[in-house]
C-alpha cells in the first residue's frame, strides 16, 4: 500500500490561490512551486511504499518531502499531486491507500 502524508495547520492563511487541475498539469514545475510558495525537501526514507508528504507551516510556506533516488517523472508527478492536495485543488484520486485526505499514514 502506498503511503502519503499531509499536514496542515489550522488558522493558516493560504499563501497561494488554488490552482486548477489544468494548471497543476501544465505549468512548469519551477513556476508551480514559486506560485504555491512550496519547496522540495529530500528525505532519506527508503521504504518503497513512501511516496511523499506535504506540510503547510504556520508561517505559510509549504514543504514537500520526497524520497531521494526516485525518477524525475515520479517526483514531478508527486509534487503536482501534493500541491493540489494541500491547496484543495480538485485532483484525481491518488495512489492506493490515499483514501482520507489529511490522514497521516
Amino acid at each position: 500500500m502506498a503511503h502519503l502524508a499531509m499536514r496542515t495547520n489550522a488558522g493558516v492563511v493560504a499563501a497561494a490561490k488554488t490552482p486548477s487541475p489544468s494548471r497543476l498539469a501544465s505549468a512548469p514545475l519551477r513556476v508551480l512551486l514559486a506560485e504555491s510558495g512550496a519547496r522540495i525537501v529530500d528525505t532519506s526514507i527508503t521504504d518503497d511504499a513512501f511516496l511523499g508528504a506535504v506540510m503547510r507551516h504556520r508561517s505559510g510556506p509549504i514543504s514537500i518531502v520526497l524520497p531521494s533516488g526516485r525518477s524525475a517523472v515520479e517526483r514531478d508527478t508527486m509534487v503536482r499531486y501534493l500541491i493540489g492536495k494541500i491547496l484543495s485543488s480538485k485532483t484525481p484520486t491518488g495512489p492506493a491507500g490515499d483514501t482520507k485526505p489529511g490522514a497521516l499514514s
